[in-house]
């Protein structure tokens, strides 16, 4: 999900409420003793109840929900969970505490808490962090078909079906998907500064091949600029659909024999890697691209001219406003419907919660209440940010103190706009979501235990050949053979046999249905 840096902070009136809780400290005693009585009368809460609020007329205490969520925790973030659990306490019956690891460290630590039991009720997890198919099979989290049925009914009606039919593990979904952009769409992103100095024309820019031209005259006009943009985790665009992304396995999006190749082999990728050989020879990419983590750096200084990424609606605007120049994209492929773009961002509930009832309930909420949403994403208005219309807001100098990433956080069709945003971006959105074209593995979620020895190995000739071969750094006619070599040696057939006979049971499964 692409956004705009942005801070956002909650706080309470928190030296009122402290001198109230000091103050009331006998009376909260004497409530407490009477609550345990009439909880010891009432009989124990079995824990599928409706968890709804009796928490506002004192007959029940909240539940508290423990929420991990990704991301560099934020300096206001006690001050806006308080808030936040005020304003929910009395709507749902429950609290919620957030607990956010940093972006590098939460896969591991997640990884650590599930396997030893922490207590938790609802985690952040995708394709790429806290991997969502490989702990639904593992037994991480609870199934929620039911769940959404019953407690969850906001979710269905403003998800986009497609989200729940392509996160299903094996027939049942474990997660809420975030109502986001749905294809992965890539485009060739330009310095518009540039394009409008020397008066290029990209309206017919589509393939890699077809920037050759425009990447002449920036070489021979511009030599502090970097012509191409890319770092040592590029790889080309090929049209196929990878049945584990970022590795070399995958079927051709037009097939219609769902047949399993190497695309290291295929002319496409050997077509691309030529070109791309072509334009590092050329002087279009830095000489040190393979070994290069980043290009931060050349779009904060301007110096670069175009670079692949992938969009979502008025992305241009955004891209513009955060490197304070303007950028222009025109596509690079068609936007897809993909397993990992539909699994870029879910909360899913634990399967040790002992409260999933209240849990899915407050996903509810979160999805579909503007002002839960934009409190869990933004702050507090007044203190980090000002609504200066029905849904556009400003944020405040505080804001810096509590800057969450949007897109992790639930629906984000919901959050407000920024004052430079177009008044329909949302609608944007949802047009987009319906342009996707399915993939053809979209639903296929390939369990890898029977090869794990050899996907370890996998990634260890990935990161041998890859950042060489990719960036053109290498003659592929010298090297790629090279890397189809050593990926046979680790078991890249044994790997496609495994994965072939699961996608032909899925296939048969799929024409029963």
């Amino acid at each position: 999900m692409l956004e705009t840096p942005k801070t956002h902070t909650i706080t309470l009136k928190g030296e009122n409420c402290m001198g109230r809780k000091r103050g009331l400290g006998l009376a909260l005693a004497v409530l407490l003793a009477l609550s345990l009585v009439l909880a010891a009368c009432g009989g124990k809460n079995n824990g599928n109840g409706d968890g709804q609020a009796d928490a506002g007329n004192g007959d029940k205490k909240a539940v508290e929900l423990i929420w991990y969520t990704i991301g560099t925790p934020q300096k206001d973030l006690k001050m806006v969970n308080d808030a936040i659990n005020e304003y929910i306490k009395d709507k749902i019956g429950v609290t919620v505490n957030i607990k956010m690891i940093d972006w590098g460290d939460y896969d591991q630590k997640m990884q650590v808490m599930a396997t030893s039991g922490d207590p938790m009720d609802i985690m952040f997890t995708a394709s790429w962090a806290f991997n969502y198919v490989k702990n639904a099979r593992k037994g991480a989290f609870y199934p929620i078909d039911d769940l959404l049925k019953e407690h969850g009914q906001g979710i269905l009606e403003v998800l986009d079906p497609a989200f729940l039919e392509g996160t299903k593990v094996d027939g049942h979904n474990y997660g809420v998907p975030a109502n986001k952009e749905l294809p992965a769409q890539e485009v060739w992103r330009f310095n518009k500064q540039l394009l409008d100095k020397y008066n290029l024309d990209i309206s017919n820019v589509y393939s890699m091949e077809s920037l050759e031209p425009l990447l002449k005259v920036i070489k021979e006009n511009e030599p502090n600029v970097v012509p191409f943009a890319i770092s040592k985790s590029f790889i080309p665009y090929v049209e196929y659909d990878y049945v584990i992304e970022g590795l070399p396995m995958a079927v051709k999006l037009d097939t219609t024999d769902y047949k399993i190749v190497n695309v290291l082999e295929t002319p496409e990728m050997q077509q691309a890697l030529r070109t791309m050989r072509k334009y590092y020879q050329a002087g279009y990419i830095l000489p040190d691209a393979s070994t290069l983590e980043a290009t931060t750096d050349l779009m904060s200084s301007g110096n670069w001219f175009v670079d692949r990424a992938a969009t979502q609606p008025y992305a241009d605007n955004m891209w513009s406003a955060s490197y304070g120049y303007p950028v222009v994209s025109t596509p690079a492929s068609k936007p897809i419907t993909y397993n990992w773009s539909v699994m870029g961002s879910l909360q899913a509930i634990s399967a040790n919660s002992e409260h999933p009832v209240e849990a899915m309930k407050f996903l509810n909420l979160l999805n579909t209440d503007p002002v839960l949403r934009n409190m869990v994403d933004s702050g507090i208005e007044g203190v980090h940010f000002n609504k200066v219309g029905e849904n556009v807001v400003e944020f405040t100098e505080q804001a810096k103190n509590y800057d969450m990433p949007t897109f992790s956080l639930g629906n984000v069709m919901i959050t407000y706009l920024n004052p430079n945003d177009p008044p329909d971006k949302w609608e944007a959105f949802k047009k987009f979501n319906e342009s996707g074209i399915p993939a053809p593995l979209l639903g296929f979620n390939f369990d890898s235990s029977n090869v794990t020895a050899e996907l370890a190995a996998f990634e260890n000739v990935k990161q041998e050949f890859y950042p060489a071969l990719m960036t053109g750094s290498v003659d592929p006619d010298e090297y790629l053979p090279k890397a189809i070599e050593k990926f046979k040696q680790a078991g890249i057939d044994k790997i496609i046999e495994e994965m072939q006979k699961q996608l032909d049971e899925w296939l048969a499964a799929k024409e029963q249905q």
